[in-house]
């Protein structure tokens, strides 16, 4: 990546891979989708960083069909102190949430 963080801030970054299980034409691996939770209970939307440099950003794919898959990679700029707790995509439809 070769955006820098502001001072005192870091970047957690996070390879994806969004499998549509199911549903014909589901618009599948909007990056926007995803938020990360820190430890004090602060929610991070993705940065921009996440569409620069070398970073190969997850992609929108829309109409896909079952079995289709997206991979990316996703950025948060979060403090240096700040520690992640989880990492969750809610496309209104369906939720998933990772503990970190």
């Amino acid at each position: 990546m070769v955006s820098t963080p502001t001072a005192g801030n870091k970047y957690e970054t996070f390879g994806i891979t969004v499998k549509n299980l199911g549903s014909p034409n589901l618009s599948l691996g909007n990056p926007y989708f995803f938020k990360l939770k820190t430890a004090d209970g602060t929610i991070y939307q993705i940065d921009a960083a996440t569409f620069f440099g070398g970073n190969k950003p997850l992609s929108v794919v829309t109409n896909s069909q079952p079995g289709e898959k997206v991979t990316g990679n996703i950025a948060f700029q979060i403090p240096q102190s700040a520690k992640p707790t989880t990492l969750t995509y809610d496309d209104y439809s369906n939720r998933v949430t990772i503990k970190l």
